[in-house]
């Protein structure tokens, strides 16, 4: 379902292509306070035409709006991922008209990512009987924009996932400035959470030391 989803709004942004770089996992943390957010986390991005099969971190960081994800909306609340739970990118990342090709550069500079998460333990894991281990589980889906919408936008990915949060529902609209973390990328295999949207299992990684359990949102 989030897959058409994601094809259907692509397909509307007339004359928007997929290119070769695609999000294989994410992890974050965010903190909201009343209806202002900060945030800060990393896309981990892949070009399959690489025929090292290297793993690309792009961190972000920046501040944004939110109806404050959890339970105390207009309060407190935030949430956090980690590259372990469920998740990853839903097709490619698509590239803005007359751009014929995407480069790692391209992901780096200003941007803006679009969240939204709900808690719902009747969601059930995919190929997973059973609903999200903690009440406090949910699951969020995020547009992310490489470069400040809507003129400085090079390129567009679409994210989903599971994330801890306080149980609820909220949104976050965050600007946000893209950077190379500067991590090591020597390729090397690692297996990713198996994804909805692909074969998941072993997958040649490279570039990073992709962390195996803290926060993420």
């Amino acid at each position: 379902m989030l897959y058409e989803a994601a094809k259907a709004l692509y397909e509307e942004i007339k004359g928007w292509s997929p290119s070769t770089w695609s999000i294989t996992t994410s992890e974050s943390k965010e903190l909201d306070l009343s209806i202002l957010a900060k945030a800060a986390g990393t896309f981990y991005v892949t070009d399959s035409s690489d025929p090292n099969g290297l793993v690309h971190p792009v961190h972000y960081v920046g501040t944004g709006l939110t109806t404050s994800k959890g339970c105390f909306d207009f309060v407190f609340g935030g949430s956090y991922s980690t590259t372990d739970m469920t998740g990853g990118g839903v097709g490619s990342i698509y590239m803005k008209p007359g751009k014929g090709s995407l480069s790692m550069s391209d992901l780096f500079g200003s941007g803006c990512i679009i969240s939204a998460a709900v808690t719902a333990p009747e969601f059930r894991q995919p190929s997973l009987d059973k609903p999200p281990d903690s009440p406090m589980e949910a699951w969020g889906v995020s547009i992310i924009f490489f470069g400040a919408p809507p003129l400085l936008t090079d390129a567009i990915g679409l994210a989903y996932g599971r994330q801890v949060m306080l149980p609820g529902a909220g949104a976050t609209w965050l600007p946000c400035v893209f950077s190379d973390p500067g991590q090591p990328r020597q390729p090397r295999k690692a297996t990713l959470p198996q994804s909805q949207f692909g074969s998941g299992g072993t997958t040649p990684q490279g570039g990073v030391t992709i962390p195996k359990h803290s926060p993420t949102g």
